[in-house]
């Protein structure tokens, strides 16, 4: 999608920027926010959107270029583009982070229960 160099007033950018953001904290389930992003974005915007967040958050684990080059075939050009980026807008991803740490937490202690709770119910 080619973007108008048409510049948009102020207020209609801060309305449609604000509308757009309500959006998304509207979005209750994963399932919803696939339905929304299928219909709005092409199949290549998701995919370059959850490689970016997936190579930002590799580089925050420590990965190395090279892992994350193998894992998801992007250029080191690319890698170290979005560290940049990630370096510069620490916020946005630190948020993005704290969620997906929830996320590996909250599956591992159900793991761990699922196992013990498991154990349980041999030994009866």
């Amino acid at each position: 999608m080619q973007i108008s160099k048409l510049r948009l007033a102020r207020t209609i950018k801060e309305q449609i920027l604000m509308n757009i953001f309500q959006v998304f904290a509207d979005l209750n389930t994963i399932e919803d926010v696939k339905t929304f992003m299928k219909s709005f974005y092409s199949k290549e915007e998701i995919i370059t959107t959850a490689k970016r967040l997936a190579v930002a958050y590799s580089l925050e684990k420590g990965e190395s270029y090279e892992e994350i080059k193998n894992t998801f075939r992007v250029s080191s050009a690319t890698i170290a583009n979005i560290d940049k980026i990630k370096n510069q807008n620490k916020e946005g991803f630190k948020i993005a982070f704290e969620r997906l740490e929830a996320e590996h937490w909250a599956g591992e202690l159900a793991k761990k229960i699922s196992n013990t709770v498991g154990k349980i119910i041999k030994k009866d």
